[in-house]
């Protein structure tokens, strides 16, 4: 047991030390510079990745390899972050005993009158009554808003903001809160990509989701929440977007809501994000006295384009927003990739461009603006597109433990103030009566902080009006 009790101190004495702390601190910022200068690979887009990495092979391989491309997630970051999480348990266990004794009003500066009189800093003040220029200095302190602590007589301490140094405990207690945010926050995570056309209504609890959504380790498996989108208005200036409102009405609610970028739904532990957006035409074919109608999102594969068939017309189509003119005259080609939200709002105007494809072999392509048709070389198979409509992407977060982030948040703010604001003033007072003196001292638990002020402002009541003036010891 002594053994083991004495590698536990030389444990935690390691983990306290400074220059290791310091290491600790350098190592972490290096993390997150790293992670803010190099691309991550969970948020870019894979095809993205993909054309990066075709361009610049060696480049993205040494990221790879190294962990710079996933570095939050990487076994060093994670390494770095116990020993800090370790390191800042170790300082609080050292700490707490004495910053307890700290708060306590017979702890502080000492008050017999030998060791205060060899202090730097304290001042000797000249009186015939000792024991009253004490009881004086000590009502000045008590209108200054100080604490006084009297032990014996012609004895007195004074200490204002006594519980500031928990503040240490505060401030590094707040890291824990964080950490433990993070956990439930990640623990009870659900994530998933819902692609909603105007006009249709979407259950989060059933799908379906664009791709296989992040479930929740513990708690509900799917939030329930149903809700309609009512309308995407895209908003752009000079070509670039601004912004992208999704109307959403949910179910039980009277008004509807407006989600915008970076401003979600929010409704408790639920919230809705707009990641973005794309057209939803309405397609009509008639052949052989059959038709069908079917809205259809225009959701890109990797060549942007959207493949769908019209079964009772034996219809395969391929279709994509066609850009606007002032785009094509760049030359980049009438079937570039996906029209992002900065071109929707001329979709109308631009149209869809479509290539069609016949059960007998057939093929036509065109550009079809709301009202117009393409038809087969025969005429016996037609194509409309009647109206052209938005769809809306949005995210379906639902998690809990959002508040011991603002806890956090709100505890270390809280410690630092105590620490660098508010943080604990003491003096004391001493009467000397073979010396016919008062002796005065004070301290603070910041440096820099001068009491000459009130130190001269204790020795004015303390010396009465025939007293002497004060002389430092």
């Amino acid at each position: 047991m002594s053994g083991a009790a004495d590698a536990l101190r030389r444990a935690r004495g390691a983990l306290t030390d400074r220059a290791f702390i310091v290491f600790l601190l350098v190592s972490l910022t290096a993390v997150w510079f790293v992670g803010l200068v190099v691309p991550q690979r969970l948020l870019v887009d894979p095809a993205q990745w993909e054309a990066w990495r075709a361009a610049s092979p060696r480049l993205v391989r040494i990221l790879e390899v190294s962990g710079a491309s996933d570095v939050y997630r990487a076994p060093g970051t994670y390494v770095l972050l116990g020993f800090f999480f370790l390191s800042l348990c170790a300082a609080l266990w050292d700490r707490l005993p004495r910053l307890f004794r700290r708060t306590r009003l017979d702890h502080g500066l000492p008050l017999e009158i030998a060791a205060l009189s060899r202090r730097a800093g304290t001042i000797s003040i000249g009186t015939a009554d000792p024991d009253r220029s004490v009881a004086s200095a000590c009502a000045l302190l008590e209108a200054e808003g100080y604490s006084v602590f009297v032990p014996a007589p012609g004895r007195a301490r004074a200490i204002r903001f006594r519980h500031a140094p928990l503040g240490f405990v505060l401030f590094h207690g707040s890291f824990l809160l964080l950490l433990a945010g993070a956990i439930v926050l990640h623990a009870t995570r659900f994530s998933g990509m819902a692609t909603v056309a105007e006009g249709e209504e979407f259950e989060t609890a059933a799908g379906p989701y664009s791709a296989r959504p992040q479930q929740a380790r513990f708690g509900r498996p799917r939030p329930s929440l149903v809700f309609t989108v009512l309308e995407v208005r895209p908003r752009s200036r000079a070509g670039h977007p601004v912004s992208l409102q999704v109307e959403l009405l949910v179910r039980g609610d009277a008004e509807p809501r407006v989600a915008d970028v970076n401003e979600p739904v929010t409704l408790g532990p639920t919230s809705l994000l707009v990641m973005g957006a794309g057209a939803a035409p309405l397609f009509a074919c008639e052949a052989g006295g059959v038709g069908e109608r079917m809205y259809v999102k225009l959701v890109p594969d990797r060549e942007g384009r959207t493949r769908f068939l019209l079964d009772a017309c034996g219809l395969e189509i391929l279709a994509r927003p066609a850009l606007p003119p002032e785009r094509e005259s760049r030359g980049q080609g009438v079937m570039l990739a996906t029209a992002g939200s900065a071109n929707l709002e001329g979709l109308a105007t631009a149209g869809i461009e479509v290539a069609v494809r016949g059960l007998d072999g057939w093929t036509s392509r065109g550009v079809l603006r709301p009202g117009d048709a393409l038809a087969s070389p025969d005429g016996k198979q037609i194509l409309r597109m009647p109206e052209v409509r938005y769809y809306a992407s949005l995210q379906v977060v639902d998690e809990r433990g959002g508040w011991l982030l603002w806890a956090g948040f709100l505890v270390g703010t809280a410690g630092l103030v105590m620490r660098l604001l508010l943080f604990r003033r003491e003096v004391v007072v001493v009467a000397d009566p073979d010396g016919g003196r008062v002796l005065a001292g004070a301290a603070a638990d910041v440096a820099g902080w001068r009491a000459d002020d009130l130190l001269d402002r204790i020795a004015g009541r303390a010396a009465g009006p025939a007293g002497e003036a004060p002389r430092p010891t």
